[in-house]
């Protein structure tokens, strides 16, 4: 758990220096600068100059006064509109736009770039438009929808490239890289930031070179690539130095400590982190305050130094407060959590852990929710408070199967829409034969017509007759081929329901394999933690108890290594699966059942705990078995062995 809440206040950590990049143009001037603007706004004479002084004044002033920067901005939103100046009107909706966006009002920023792009797209404003995509990604990364985000990214990245915007060209690729590295996809995330750092060489924007290898030296220790990452992190170090920033200074020491943290070097993580606190310790109100002492506190309370931990918890806690940032309030007071129940203070320790619950259930979010539903089951198993801890897995399992109430609604559409064709091919088949039948009719009565006319009138009714019946007939066949089209479209219909009903049997499929990987993931977490109670039990039991003892710890031994819940398990996944074992041994024969059993875990996306928690071995010994598998499918270091089985198998 801690581990990771480590990455989200690392990743939060990354987005903000990244901010410090794409902050308004110019946004930090002198106070020359601005005066000057102000003089010329007065002496300006007709509107449109008015309002792209307004526009300007407002970009300079948002880093510092971002009250004044709104009433600018909406002051020229206004004139823009009065006079119908469409540059003016577009240019106001991307700075109101960019304004909420600092302002954390997400939604109400989207709606001013929908507000700026369509005037950009239909006046050709290219630049402006580059610059909204560009923004537009930005915002809606904040809101953690990645993939959306790289989309409007991609856009941007085109429009610069035709304009040959080399300055935007570098910081884009680097943010494209953030959002692209936040869904796991670590190499192509590597190319756009050598891009980056490329063209800022060129430009000589040492600035830019340090932005875009801060980003990188997250994604190589992500990847695991340690050697790499260490030579970035110094490299970056020695720049930040010699650029003599303390902003930047502060970001090289944080990548340190995120470094030596994977490693598990907590002594140097320390030394890093309490350096970048005491850089952060010299800004007033600093937003990155509350990141860097929760980072302190987490290497305390891995040291298990808990009253330490506490006191820098609550100093991020009271820090996040001040910035009413509900998300990094939350990642405290679930440590905070931790820490207390490391003390033994289990009442306590529940109590903020709860609160943190009601929070998280606040803000909506459902990873949060889930660990910290997490901690709280494991806090009442340990003290044996397990009808609480059922309530709380029964409301762990109810988040995780959120989606299914749509699952059985889409059944449910798909079944009336089945009982809707087959009703309608009834009728069709009903109609069909009252026509026929009516057809008989027509023939029979006009044959007695004939019949009683046919002495008088005989070669009369008979051209009346033959006229009248090509007219049946022609009528007749239209109508049949217009019921054999509607035929024809129900069984399209059906079709695609079939194919939609497939679908939705594979989720569910797919759901409940996930839930049984979980479901032994627990049962094995749960046994271990019986085992370890049962060891300290040992020791302190007197001489007849420990013969039963010995027994139920046997019984442990036995149960974590039966085979069965890996059949079940197998069974699921070849479900979802169908393929995946025979492809793999006819493309690599010589696997083994344990390479074709963790090439199937790490298909489901398993981390390294999970499957070494499934296996009933350390994640050593699992990561051995990774570096085994991947010489067997003969990969690369570069190359994702996730990525690999997810895509080929």
């Amino acid at each position: 758990m801690t581990s990771g809440r480590y990455e989200n206040r690392n990743t939060m950590r990354r987005f903000l220096a990244l901010l410090i990049v794409f902050t308004f143009s110019n946004g930090l001037c002198g106070s020359n600068v601005l005066d000057s603007l102000w003089d010329e706004l007065k002496m300006a004479r007709d509107d449109t100059s008015r309002i792209l002084l307004t526009q300007q004044i407002a970009r300079k002033t948002a880093a510092f006064d971002l009250d004044s920067a709104f009433h600018m901005a909406h002051r020229a939103k206004a004139w823009s509109e009065r006079i119908n100046y469409p540059r003016g009107q577009a240019e106001a909706y991307y700075q109101l736009a960019r304004l909420n966006n600092m302002a954390n009002q997400l939604d109400t920023a989207i709606s001013y770039f929908n507000r700026s792009i369509p005037i950009c797209e239909q006046r050709r404003f290219t630049h402006l438009l580059a610059d909204n995509y560009w923004f537009l990604g930005n915002t809606i990364s904040n809101q953690d929808d990645y993939r959306t985000s790289a989309t409007y990214y991609q856009k941007a990245i085109v429009l610069f490239d035709s304009l040959r915007d080399e300055n935007s060209l570098m910081s884009i690729y680097i943010n494209y890289a953030w959002v692209t590295s936040e869904t796991g996809k670590y190499p192509e995330a590597s190319e756009y930031l050598y891009k980056a750092i490329r063209l800022a060489e060129k430009n000589n924007q040492e600035a830019t070179v340090f932005n875009a290898n801060h980003e990188l030296a997250y994604i190589l220790v992500s990847m695991e690539n340690f050697s790499e990452a260490i030579k970035v992190c110094k490299a970056n170090e020695a720049r930040a130095a010699a650029l003599d920033d303390r902003e930047k200074i502060s970001i090289a020491a944080g990548d340190l400590a995120n470094y030596y943290g994977h490693l598990g070097k907590i002594d140097s993580s320390l030394y890093y982190n309490l350096k970048d606190l005491s850089i952060q310790q010299q800004y007033t109100n600093s937003k990155d305050l509350a990141l860097v002492l929760n980072n302190v506190g987490s290497d305390y309370l891995a040291m298990q130094d808990y009253h330490k931990a506490i006191e820098y918890f609550q100093a991020s806690l009271a820090s996040s407060g001040q910035h009413r940032n509900t998300y990094n309030q939350i990642l405290s007071m679930t440590q905070i959590g931790e820490a207390y129940q490391g003390l033994g203070s289990f009442l306590r320790a529940a109590s903020i852990q709860r609160e943190a619950l009601r929070l998280s259930r606040t803000i909506g979010n459902a990873e949060l929710t889930e660990d910290i539903l997490r901690n709280l089951d494991s806090l009442y198993r340990q003290t044996r408070q397990y009808e609480l801890a059922y309530t709380t897995l029964r409301s762990l399992n109810a988040l995780l199967d959120s989606t299914e109430s749509v699952e059985k609604n889409n059944q449910m559409a798909a079944l009336q829409a089945q009982y809707e064709s087959e009703k309608q091919a009834k009728e069709i088949a009903v109609q069909k034969s009252a026509i026929l039948a009516l057809e008989a009719q027509n023939d029979r009565e006009r044959n007695r017509k004939v019949v009683a006319f046919l002495g008088l009138l005989a070669l009369g009714i008979l051209s009346l007759w033959i006229i009248n019946r090509q007219r049946l007939k022609i009528r007749k066949d239209a109508e049949i081929r217009q019921q054999e089209q509607r035929a024809l479209n129900a069984e399209k219909a059906a079709a695609a329901l079939e194919k939609e009903q497939l679908a939705a049997e594979l989720l569910f499929k797919q759901k409940e394999l996930t839930s049984h990987a979980l479901h032994l993931i627990q049962k094995n977490e749960l046994l271990e933690e019986l085992k370890g109670r049962l060891d300290s039990m040992k020791k302190h039991a007197t001489s007849p108890n420990v013969k039963e003892i010995a027994r139920m710890d046997h019984l442990i031994d036995f149960d974590r290594y039966q085979d069965e819940d890996w059949q079940n398990f197998k069974s699921y996944f070849n479900q979802v699966h169908p393929n995946f074992e025979t492809k793999l041994k006819a493309d690599h024969p010589d696997m083994t059942v344990n390479d074709i059993k963790l090439a199937a875990l790490i298909r489901m996306n398993l981390t390294t705990k999970q499957i070494a928690t499934i296996n009933n071995v350390s994640i050593l010994a699992v990561k051995k078995a990774r570096y085994r598998l991947r010489k067997k499918l003969n990969i690369s270091e570069d190359e994702s062995l996730e990525d690999l089985l997810i895509t080929a198998y």
